[in-house]
């Protein structure tokens, strides 16, 4: 997990309705950030973090974990870096791409 943003405190990634606005959901997750990976609550397999942002719970209890519940009717998110290092701020970090599959 070596691609991780190079951050001196946390980053996180947060989930908002097409208004801006944190959406309600059934297991009360709004983000999903480094402190839920160092606290073993996210599932990393081959040495990869995967987040499934999507309306519906994944039946796969792996990525149930790494689930982060999103409006049916758009959204956005943001990633959010604390105390970034240097890669960060000059942009030569290469931010990982959202990737839709279906």
């Amino acid at each position: 997990m070596n691609d991780l943003p190079p951050v001196t405190q946390f980053w996180s990634i947060p989930l908002y309705d097409a208004n801006g606005y944190f959406v309600a959901n059934e297991i009360n997750r709004y983000t999903i950030n480094s402190f839920m990976l160092k606290a073993g609550d996210l599932v990393v397999k081959d040495d990869k973090l995967v987040v499934y942002i999507q309306k519906d719970k994944p039946t796969d209890p792996d990525q149930a974990k790494n689930w982060l519940p999103a409006p049916a009717d758009g959204m956005r998110f943001t990633a959010r870096f604390y105390g970034p290092y240097t890669p960060l701020t000059n942009g030569s970090y290469n931010m990982p791409k959202a990737i839709k599959v279906k």
